[in-house]
């Protein structure tokens, strides 16, 4: 069964070891993974069922179950979208790590007795996840442009930019979680119905629950391998130094492998000197753009004070820190001034292709646009002009070839609408922020304007 399962076009070992816990309370294997876990009705939430149930739960163990039988699972498109552009998709990402046997996979198990282990359940699993991927509440700083309301509270006190969350392709949010535009404790267990109940501390987040994160989340300590904490901004949860103390207080630092995400605006010396205390840990920056196009993607970042915090993390963890970059419209035609940033401060560079909201997305961008972003990035990192060739600087280069062919083999007509939706949402966002496109990526518009599309945006 393991020789089949590991040459499989649909195998995933997400929904067998790991549970992203959402800032809502929702659960899903993945962030990939279209949709949260449901009762088939509604979504499943741990303010209202316990972990354990949604991770055994009828959803996950079909999934389990239709991935062994090697049938496509419908959550899982985007993996398979990826693939089919010739990208590594978060599935093929796991697999990899957890064949390798490395820090996810301590007991080098096969993919064949995590199978036979979920058969035997029906699909469902013995043990519970090894990898947790813990969405820190959602107090964010940033409204960055392809983000929404469930990772940034600051987007939904955004009337403009939350007039928009549903024009796109992703499915309409269920839960509000805990806190809602204007603070308030209400929890938000089913779209717009607001209900006062939950299993949980009266009136508060689960993140910061304390009770709920030591004696269900943390039960099974012993089990978890993994570690992923992002937001919102983590650094700004309240909780998170306290969530890294408890777990290197009982003695979990040297078992489990910590990755931080956080947007680099902000830098917290206590949690650095407790990420410090892991054994194996990596520290993810999430950075879209170099000075100005990071300010205009992701909106309240200040390059001053984030290139001060990459100094900060780089000078305390040299070889742990990476820029986690969103390849996107916005960004697509600039990649190389934010590869020049990374190769000069000794960083890696690793990107990955957005692909929701859809009229922000790469591929919905005029052919002629795509073919020049990969022609920069193959005369970048060409003999002649690439920088001081390093280690780091190599493989940043290898990252760069790899977006430059998904972008040069990338096919599809230019649809007229998605780019009214494109054009509209960018002037919409422009207005209500004070700034400008063309200051910044006024190539993009002449492209635009070539395939036969004014940059004429519908007013309301």
């Amino acid at each position: 069964m393991s020789q089949s399962l590991e040459n499989s076009k649909v195998f995933c070992v997400n929904p067998f070891i790991q549970a992203m816990l959402t800032a809502q309370g929702s659960m899903k294997p993945c962030s990939l993974f279209t949709g949260h876990v449901t009762d088939g009705s509604q979504e499943l939430s741990v303010y209202e069922t316990p972990v354990e149930d949604i991770w055994n739960s009828e959803h996950l163990r079909r999934v389990r179950r239709q991935m062994i039988a090697g049938d496509k699972v419908s959550e899982c498109s985007s993996c398979y979208l990826m693939e089919s552009r010739g990208e590594i998709s978060g599935r093929i990402a796991a697999n990899q790590s957890w064949g390798a046997a490395l820090w996810g996979n301590p007991r080098n198990q096969s993919v064949g007795e995590l199978a036979e282990s979920a058969l035997a359940g029906e699909g469902a699993m013995r043990s519970g996840p090894s990898w947790l991927y813990l969405e820190f509440g959602n107090l964010c700083n940033l409204r960055c442009r392809s983000c929404n309301s469930r990772y940034s509270k600051s987007i939904a006190k955004d009337r403009v930019h939350r007039r928009w969350e549903n024009a796109d392709e992703q499915p309409p949010f269920g839960l509000r979680g805990v806190g809602t535009a204007d603070n308030s404790t209400e929890i938000r267990l089913r779209g717009s119905e607001v209900s006062s109940y939950s299993r949980l501390a009266p009136g508060k987040e689960w993140s910061q629950d304390r009770e709920f994160i030591l004696h269900e989340l943390l039960r099974d300590a012993h089990n978890i391998t993994k570690l992923q904490i992002g937001g919102g901004e983590p650094v700004m949860a309240p909780d998170t130094a306290w969530l890294l103390e408890t777990i290197v207080s009982k003695g979990l630092s040297s078992s489990i492998n910590l990755h931080f995400v956080t947007n680099g605006t902000k830098y917290d010396q206590k949690i650095a000197d407790l990420i410090g205390c892991f054994d194996e840990f990596a520290i993810a920056l999430s950075v879209d753009g170099f000075s100005l196009l990071n300010e205009y993607i992701r909106k309240g970042s200040r390059w001053r004070a984030v290139s001060d915090n990459v100094v900060k993390y780089c000078s305390a963890f040299p070889q742990s820190v990476y820029i986690k970059t969103t390849v996107q419209a916005y960004n697509m035609l600039h990649l190389v001034d934010l590869a020049n940033y990374a190769n000069s401060m000794g960083i890696r560079l690793q990107c990955h292709f957005l692909n929701n909201p859809r009229y922000l997305s790469c591929f919905q961008m005029p052919a002629k646009a795509r073919k020049a972003a990969a022609t920069k990035l193959r005369q970048y990192t060409s003999e002649t002009l690439y920088p001081e060739v390093t280690s780091v600087s190599k493989e940043n280069a290898s990252e760069l070839l790899k977006i430059a062919q998904v972008l040069e083999e990338a096919a599809g007509d230019l649809d007229p609408r998605t780019i009214a939706d494109f054009i509209n949402f960018t002037s919409d966002l422009d207005a209500s922020r004070g700034q400008d496109i063309l200051q910044l990526n006024a190539e993009l518009v002449e492209f635009i304007g070539e395939a036969g599309v004014p940059w004429e945006p519908e007013r309301p």
